[in-house]
Order: C-alpha cells, then sequence, then structure tokens
C-alpha cells in the first residue's frame, strides 16, 4: 500500500505487533489464550450488572433443517448480536462486520457446508450448523481492504429462520 507521494503506508504498531505474536503462535495455544479473554469478558459483563444471556445462546424460535435451495430469513442484527460471544462468534463462527447489509433479508441456500480446510492450522475439519447463502458473497473487509477470492459467508443456522 502506498500514499500519493509514493512513500510505503505502514499499518499502526498494534496491529503489527499483533500480527507478529498471532503467526508464530500455535492455534492451540491461541485457543486457549482467547478462551480466557471470553471469560473474563463475561465475568466483567457480569459484575457490571449488563450479561442477561449466556453468549452462544441459541434463539428461542426453533433451528431451521437446512437444504439446498430452500428460502430463509436473515435474522436482525439485534437477534444475531444476542448470540454473539466477546470475539463476534457463535460456535466458532465468527459474525463479520461486512455481513450486516444481510440482515432482515430473504435468501436462498446455497448448500450447507459439512468440510471445510481451517486456514490457520491447514487440516480439513468436519461442520455441523452452516450453510452458504446464495449471493451472499465477501468482497474483502474494511480492516484489510478488497480482495478477489469471492468466499461465500459461513452462516450458522441459529442466524436464520424459515419465512
Amino acid at each position: 500500500m502506498a500514499d500519493p507521494d509514493g512513500a510505503v503506508l505502514q499499518p499502526p504498531f498494534l496491529l503489527r505487533l499483533r500480527l507478529a505474536i498471532t503467526r508464530r503462535m500455535h492455534p492451540r495455544h491461541k485457543r486457549r489464550i482467547l478462551q480466557k479473554i471470553d471469560i473474563l469478558a463475561r465475568l466483567a459483563r457480569l459484575s457490571r450488572g449488563k450479561e442477561t444471556t449466556t453468549p452462544g445462546q441459541t434463539p428461542a424460535s426453533p433451528v431451521i433443517d437446512p437444504r439446498a435451495g430452500d428460502l430463509v430469513r436473515v435474522r436482525s442484527i439485534e437477534e444475531i448480536e444476542a448470540t454473539l460471544c466477546v470475539r463476534r462468534q457463535l460456535k466458532g463462527c465468527t459474525f463479520m462486520e461486512e455481513m450486516k447489509p444481510y440482515c432482515g433479508t430473504m435468501r436462498k441456500i446455497l448448500r450447507p457446508v459439512t468440510n471445510a480446510v481451517d486456514e490457520r492450522d491447514h487440516k480439513l475439519k468436519k461442520i455441523k450448523g452452516i450453510v452458504l447463502l446464495e449471493d451472499a458473497i465477501c468482497e474483502g473487509t474494511r480492516r484489510f481492504g478488497p480482495c478477489d477470492r469471492c468466499c461465500y459467508y459461513f452462516w450458522r443456522i441459529e442466524w436464520l429462520q424459515k419465512p
């Protein structure tokens, strides 16, 4: 990345430091640290009396049985955020900022996901409860900029409901 004068722009120091540490850390150690951070954050919310539900708790309405071609409604952003932990995840699946425009819309299920390569440790993993939606494709993030991969977003079935 360069500015108009041709000088190379560096990412902020804290971002560079975090990337340097996490790139050298084994995924198992990273998961343990993140679990401890989640526990501390939850204790802090409980002490302030702000937490009424457990993060990761599924919505009250029934969870769908996903099949390719089914029409579903993506829940509202408030309903989805109620299911997320501090790291904006539900059962390990991150809800990205760029997924917000799809909230409240009707979409067709492209297909359920059963296997995926985890790019953190380069292993093929079995997955349950995640689907791909038609035309819900990532075009990059605010944090990292545009991307040409055109990956489908992973949607937890708890974030969807039958119309």
